[in-house]
């Protein structure tokens, strides 16, 4: 397929302010204000980290910041969160053929 054409410094820009503005919404989310139980916050905070990757899944940041995200929080083990993330990265091997 031919290459997409290159991005003007504006559009740059763009995305940066978007990537920053997720992270907010992530970083809120992360405090759970609705005060919901682990599972579900955890839950809620996954979802919010797939829309994020859906919206900007030609970055790199995004995919590892997720995949970060995955190990720290473990999903309740350690294991388990190291099978998130692999699965993250899975994905983005997908999204990133170039990287």
């Amino acid at each position: 397929p031919p290459a997409p054409p290159p991005f003007s410094s504006s559009q740059w820009s763009d995305e940066r302010d978007m990537i920053l503005k997720w992270r907010h919404r992530i970083a809120y989310e992360r405090t759970n204000p609705e005060r919901l139980p682990d599972a579900a916050s955890c839950m809620r905070v996954r979802q919010c980290y797939k829309e994020m990757a859906a919206a900007l899944m030609r970055h790199p940041e995004v995919w590892h910041e997720w995949s970060l995200w995955e190990v720290r929080t473990g999903g309740g083990s350690t294991k388990e969160g190291l099978a998130r993330a692999e699965a993250v990265f899975r994905r983005a091997q997908k999204c990133l053929k170039d990287c």
